[in-house]
């Protein structure tokens, strides 16, 4: 049973298909931490380390648009401004180009988009 994206490109070696998924995996990783730490941060009172784990992620996603380059899968250099300043649609893109279903980049792009509108509403009222 080939993964999807075997059948959108060349023939990928044993390898390839190894970064590809260990891709996926930081994709997942880079979504999910953040999400999983604003909950937890809610329920307890952790310290705010949201910077460290903004940064974190967006290295996660760097990997990953590395691991693709390195098989042959291309994604423009300007996915590199995605994976900052609009994560959702780097792994829009990412999604689309390896074959995986869009509900990762769905539900992450909703829980961004609410974020923003919490940060656009939060400026509002100290303006």
């Amino acid at each position: 049973m080939a993964p999807a994206y075997m059948g959108m490109g060349p023939d990928f070696t044993a390898e390839e298909i190894s970064l590809i998924n260990k891709g996926w995996t930081f994709c997942k990783a880079a979504a999910i931490m953040p999400i999983g730490y604003g909950l937890l941060h809610g329920f307890f009172n952790f310290p705010d380390i949201t910077r460290i784990l903004s940064i974190v992620a967006a290295i996660l996603l760097c990997i990953d648009k590395s691991y693709l380059s390195r098989v042959g899968i291309f994604m423009s250099a300007w996915y590199y401004l995605a994976i900052f300043a609009c994560p959702p649609i780097y792994l829009y893109h990412r999604e689309k180009l390896t074959g995986h279903g869009h509900a990762l980049s769905l539900i992450y792009g909703a829980l961004f988009a609410i974020g923003v509108l919490i940060i656009a509403v939060a400026i509002a009222k100290i303006s």
